[in-house]
């Protein structure tokens, strides 16, 4: 951020929910519930093929290695969340593109299952995930198309 205004950390403490009503009493969700919802929002834009959480989660569980975290992280500052989302895009994806849907996406499901404001979506694209070649050896068929020669 520029100018005085400093990010604060999360950490556990709840946010309450903005109310339009006279009763009383107060709706509180935790950090863990937003970013939950921002990790729905993000995974349904079209070009991101994972969140940096889901897609190392898949390498700790083949390699060993340890996670590097969640694809969101949260911050506040003084006008509202800061949403720090990590992606994976597919390959060939209009980068600005996809980060600009990425945080429509996000400030649109916070708004509309919160009433939150988000003042920040960060958008960090941790890396770009070639397209799969899809060719399969099918061990029945080696030698169909090979000529022999003699």
């Amino acid at each position: 951020m520029v100018g005085s205004i400093k990010n604060r950390a999360v950490g556990s403490h709840n946010f309450t929910l903005p109310t339009h009503n006279d009763i009383a009493g107060v709706t509180q969700v935790t950090p863990g519930a937003l970013q939950t919802i921002a990790q729905g929002a993000i995974e349904e834009v079209p070009g991101v093929y994972a969140m940096r959480g889901s897609l190392t989660d898949s390498f700790s569980k083949v390699f060993g290695a340890k996670m590097f975290g969640s694809g969101v992280e949260l911050s506040q500052d003084e006008e509202g969340l800061v949403i720090d989302a990590f992606v994976f895009l597919d390959y060939g994806v209009t980068v600005p593109r996809v980060a600009l849907a990425v945080q429509q996406a996000v400030i649109g499901r916070l708004k509309n299952q919160t009433g939150l404001t988000v003042s920040q979506v960060n958008v960090e694209v941790s890396g770009i995930v070639p397209v799969k070649d899809n060719h399969q050896v099918d061990p029945n068929h080696l030698f169909d198309e090979a000529e022999v020669s003699e």
